[in-house]
């Protein structure tokens, strides 16, 4: 794999984590979460 592809891969997966904490702590009452309320389903 091509040394610039992981990095942007990695930056990408960054973005998306820190997208859903920001969303998940901050508009926590409304309940929106890009990957976290999917995760809480799974039990």
């Amino acid at each position: 794999m091509p040394r610039w592809l992981e990095q942007a891969l990695g930056a990408l997966v960054m973005g998306l984590v820190l997208a859903d904490i920001s969303l998940t702590v901050l508009y926590a009452r409304i309940g929106t979460g890009l990957i976290a309320g999917r995760v809480a389903l799974l039990r």
